[in-house]
């Protein structure tokens, strides 16, 4: 790079981008004017009008010689500045209508809520644990919930505590499918580059702090890696027949796998298979940038997409598409059948449970008693026994 001679009067500001830029115009627009004005006798008032008007333009939009030096060879000070990531955007899926507990919550709580909205444990709903591992990953204005109109009143108290949170209502419950692709389309319009996070609101974690460093290192995978569609793998313990296995290729690389099948709630000699060969359960929690992501969908569900795009802003239209289309399932209908844009992040034991059975509640509810001190008190099942007592897990 050729030195610059310092202005006579002036402190050297070589190591600003603005001088840069700016010197090598002013130098270009004094040689035009110049110019103009050397044959301003043959020209009319208009002509020497147009004659600025288009020089002005031209070297305004021509890039300085500084811009045209390659960057390895350019001063560090005018290099083009990395702008930094966004956060994440979250995606809580919280429209279910969870009719398999539905019995089990009029038994507990004397009306057949949504699982979702049922403090199991005692403590605490679902949608309310869920909100805090999504508050972990991303500031609150960053959660998208995906909820049901029918399912308004009850969500907007669920969701008191989380006001900076975004609630996208869809007009019905037409499974996990749209239940993502409406918030995305969202998501996509906001920020098209950022990263997304996909989680149920019906899942159980008994160490969220061992979970939370799992997701965000598939964050910093989906954001430094491919542009594929990561999932989060959890180690089994037994071979399930309700859970989605996932196969991966090989030992994990950068902490990922690519995945070589996925099989959606196998039956019970393939679950065993599967689970002897080191396969993963599904845990649904889908980590990828917006585009990948959509581009997934739009493989698999062409109509969604395209309705979608149209009418996501318009209720009415809205409306009409989520009647006229048919429901689909993520697991089923998206990710099975697309293995060759999937990769696995496996997650380091949690304690992670799909709670959509009160089997399962119960075991890890015992589980869970059995970690706490002694003296602390038992964990009680939300269940009653079968003689009608509250009983310990």
């Amino acid at each position: 790079m050729r030195n610059k001679r310092p202005q006579p009067g002036r402190e050297q500001t070589s190591s600003d981008p603005k001088t840069h830029r700016s010197a090598p115009i002013c130098d270009a627009v004094a040689e035009e004017v110049a110019a103009i004005f050397r044959d301003r006798g043959a020209l009319s008032l208009c002509e020497l009008e147009d004659r600025f008007a288009l020089s002005a333009l031209r070297l305004l939009s021509t890039p300085s010689r500084e811009d045209r030096v390659p960057a390895t060879r350019r001063e560090a000070s005018v290099r083009t500045r990395v702008e930094p990531e966004p956060p994440p955007y979250v995606i809580v899926l919280a429209g279910g209508d969870g009719q398999r507990l539905r019995a089990a919550a009029k038994t507990r709580f004397g009306v057949a809520l949504p699982k979702q909205f049922c403090p199991w444990d005692g403590e605490r709903t679902m949608i309310d644990r869920t909100m805090d591992q999504a508050s972990s990953l991303t500031p609150a204005d960053h959660v998208f919930v995906s909820c049901v109109e029918t399912h308004r009143p009850m969500t907007e108290v669920a969701l008191r505590s989380w006001p900076r949170s975004r609630r996208i209502y869809q007009p019905s419950n037409r499974d996990t499918g749209p239940g993502i692709l409406l918030p995305l389309c969202h998501v996509a319009h906001e920020e098209p580059g950022a990263v997304v996070v996909v989680l149920p609101s019906d899942h159980y974690v008994a160490d969220a702090s061992q979970w939370a460093d799992g997701v965000n290192r598939a964050i910093d995978i989906a954001r430094e890696g491919p542009d594929r569609v990561f999932l989060l793998g959890a180690s089994p313990d037994r071979p399930e027949t309700d859970y989605g296995w996932i196969v991966p290729f090989e030992d994990p690389d950068d902490g990922w796998q690519l995945v070589r099948q996925f099989r959606e709630k196998p039956s019970l000699a393939e679950a065993r298979r599967l689970f002897s060969e080191g396969a993963l359960w599904n845990t649904l929690i889908v980590v990828a940038r917006a585009r990948p992501l959509w581009s997934l969908f739009a493989a698999c569900a062409m109509q969604w997409t395209e309705a979608l795009q149209a009418c996501t802003f318009h209720e009415e239209n809205l409306r009409r598409c989520y009647e006229e289309l048919p429901p689909f399932n993520v697991s089923r209908d998206v990710l099975e059948p697309s293995c060759d844009r999937l990769a696995v992040v496996p997650l380091d034991e949690c304690g992670w449970s799909d709670w959509g059975t009160e089997e399962r509640i119960e075991r890890s509810l015992r589980e869970r008693r059995e970690h706490v001190e002694v003296g602390a008190g038992a964990v009680r099942s939300p269940f009653p026994s079968r003689k009608g007592d509250d009983r310990p897990c």
